[in-house]
């Protein structure tokens, strides 16, 4: 037989649980003609869509996209704490990346396609064309985590809408902007994060600050600093050359002269130093020191009123520079054989200059609704290779200069609703 208090304890649980229950019906929801709340009510949820626009150049739901499309969001950036991109692509199905210990550029592998242009990376819609053939991978860019503000991959030869050449896929990478650090009914505001460890990673340093002058524009920067160490291993043994440090910058500028018109700007500016002695830690010891740089300037109309009308137009100028100077403690070998000495430098500039442009017109035949996008593109990389350092580097990279021009015509139709 029951307490009198055990049976208070019970009778006052079952009666919030039945106040909890009602609280928690949907708005509108009738009443139990019993007077007992239902114990399967719930509050309806509303979720969005992850939307792309990598796939067909016209934002939409990357679940309804006809090519294999995923989408990396800032949300879940954060979430991962990245101190290398590959940890950011790591969960994106058929994308792997290419690393080596002992530099941080990354390349990135779409279905079995890697380099010399079968994927295209950009950043803000920069191409990042930098290569170097050698034992790693032979294309390669430099872009720190805490500068991305979201990515976008399509998966396929469906990706030659965002440059030519890219016959196994796209990956475009969105460089940090206001709407990251500030919500719609903010002005202005600071996000300052800091970071430390005790294996690899030393210190982290991120400021990033934005302002919104009305609807009329908005500028945004960044500021990062990297310093990471040599790491140890599961045996505490110390790994060589495994340290970098980083110095980047990131502004950005959007103005709206009127309904419909903006244009927009971004800087971005990255210095790495490390020490590279190749994928195995026994080759030639190196200093490196790289300077990534990427400009845009771009252009877009875009007014619900005028629906043949959706333009954008951009414009973009991307610099690699890495500097590599042998270093006296360098194992002979080869390059001694090649008469290599220390303070010896290779160099290798790949300059690169481009455009695209596209408009989406929209419009209706019959029971028929059309999204008919007519876009080209076109890039030049011009390569400047010296190397007094045995001539590995001028023998395998030579300089020259290429050019890349493509047009395309695409029309999404849509049958009813």
């Amino acid at each position: 037989m029951l307490s009198p208090s055990l049976r208070f304890a019970l009778a006052f649980g079952t009666s919030l649980f039945a106040h909890a229950a009602a609280q928690a019906q949907p708005i509108g929801a009738q009443p139990d003609p019993s007077g007992a709340a239902s114990a399967t009510a719930r509050v309806e949820e509303v979720s969005l869509d992850t939307l792309s626009v990598t796939a067909t150049k016209t934002e939409g739901s990357a679940i309804d996209a006809l090519s294999g499309s995923s989408v990396v969001t800032t949300q879940q950036i954060n979430r991962f704490q990245p101190s290398r991109l590959s940890d950011v692509l790591r969960d994106v199905p058929g994308v792997t990346t290419q690393e080596n210990q002992n530099d941080p550029a990354q390349a990135i592998n779409i279905r079995g396609l890697q380099d010399f242009g079968r994927v295209n990376v950009l950043i803000d819609g920069a191409r990042q064309d930098f290569q170097t053939s050698g034992h790693s991978a032979n294309g390669v860019f430099y872009l720190d985590p805490e500068l991305v503000g979201g990515v976008d991959i399509t998966r396929g030869p469906s990706a030659t809408i965002y440059g030519s050449g890219a016959i196994g896929g796209v990956v475009a990478f969105r460089t940090r902007s206001i709407d990251d650090i500030l919500a719609p009914d903010e002005q202005a505001g600071v996000v300052q994060k800091q970071g430390f460890g005790t294996n690899g990673q030393r210190f982290l340093n991120t400021t990033a600050l934005g302002a919104r002058i009305g609807t009329a524009a908005d500028v945004f920067g960044q500021f990062v600093f990297r310093n990471n160490g040599p790491y140890r291993d599961g045996l505490g043994i110390r790994i060589a050359d495994t340290g970098n440090e980083l110095t980047s910058g990131l502004t950005k500028i959007n103005i709206r002269p009127d309904d419909g018109h903006e244009i927009s700007g971004t800087a971005l500016l990255q210095r790495f130093d490390f020490t590279n002695a190749g994928t195995s830690n026994t080759g030639a010891r190196f200093a490196n020191a790289v300077q990534a740089d990427t400009y845009t300037l771009g252009y877009r109309f875009a007014r619900p009123d005028v629906p043949l009308v959706d333009v954008s137009l951009r414009g973009y100028h991307t610099t690699t520079h890495n500097d590599l100077t042998f270093l006296q403690d360098s194992p002979s070998g080869v390059y001694g054989t090649l008469g290599a000495r220390a303070g010896n430098r290779i160099t290798y500039d790949l300059e690169t200059s481009g455009f695209d442009i596209h408009n989406t017109a929209r419009f209706d035949t019959w029971a028929l609704s059309h999204a008919l996008t007519v876009g080209g593109d076109y890039v030049g990389n011009r390569v400047h290779t010296t190397d007094n350092a045995g001539g590995f580097g001028a023998a395998f990279t030579p300089s020259g200069e290429r050019s890349l021009a493509g047009a395309f015509v695409q029309d999404e139709i849509r049958y009813g609703s």
